[in-house]
């Protein structure tokens, strides 16, 4: 009887044993789902949608960002049509007066400009990070070349300018450093695209110019002449 009563209680010990390793084993693993956070299965699931779902939900926002940054510069070309409204009113009243002021060579600009995107672009870059903006001097040329490579006022063109921004700065020649380790400390990823996609730095401009020069670049002199000039006609 003691050699029974012995195996029944190692069996009912090995049941024991083997019920909390099982608890141990479904608290590890999860369930088949992978709905419960911090389990083997939730893991394997989430490294799945990152080499599945994410890319393609990433791709989808990408392209739904930059969609909106299209809509923006739309809105702003809405203004530049204005502009350009106004400025084909002035220049048929220069036109029909132009022998009257024929000695003053008046043209006006109604276009977007790029406004202080370099130095605030760089702002957010750590240049001692390796990528394509490594460096002060390689990274100031890298921008000015996207910069001068654009035409501005051409939508299509703007769009390339804004793909080539992102890919520059997310494709950092090394796949295991991520990209916004190029950002500086005090500096946050989404301020970063909120930057480059909100067109901040995207500014229309009408400009009123007097021998190829600009009002601001006028003396006082010419300054007033040409716009004795135009109160006058």
């Amino acid at each position: 009887m003691n050699g029974l009563e012995g195996n029944m209680k190692a069996y009912q010990e090995y049941l024991k044993q083997e019920k909390d390793w099982k608890e141990k084993q479904e608290i590890l693993l999860g369930d088949e789902t992978g709905n419960k956070l911090d389990t083997i299965n939730y893991f394997k699931k989430e490294i799945e949608r990152c080499e599945r779902d994410y890319v393609e939900q990433t791709i989808a926002l990408k392209e739904g960002r930059l969609l909106l940054s299209i809509e923006i510069y739309d809105k702003k070309k809405e203004i530049i049509d204005i502009y350009l409204s106004l400025k084909n009113n002035v220049e048929k009243i220069i036109v029909n007066n132009s022998d009257k002021i024929k000695e003053y060579n008046i043209n006006i600009d109604a276009t977007f400009e790029i406004n202080s995107f370099m130095a605030n672009f760089l702002d957010y870059i750590n240049k001692n990070i390796s990528g394509k903006f490594y460096g002060t001097n390689d990274s100031e040329k890298v921008v000015r070349e996207m910069i001068n490579s654009i035409d501005i006022n051409n939508k299509n063109s703007f769009k390339e300018f804004l793909i080539d921004i992102q890919s520059k700065f997310e494709d950092n020649g090394d796949k295991n450093q991520p990209p916004f380790n190029q950002l500086r400390q005090n500096k946050e990823p989404i301020d970063f695209y909120d930057f480059i996609f909100g067109l901040d730095f995207l500014k229309e401009k009408y400009e009123l110019k007097l021998d190829g020069k600009s009002i601001e670049q006028l003396s006082p002199g010419e300054r007033g002449a040409a716009l004795i000039v135009f109160y006058l006609y």
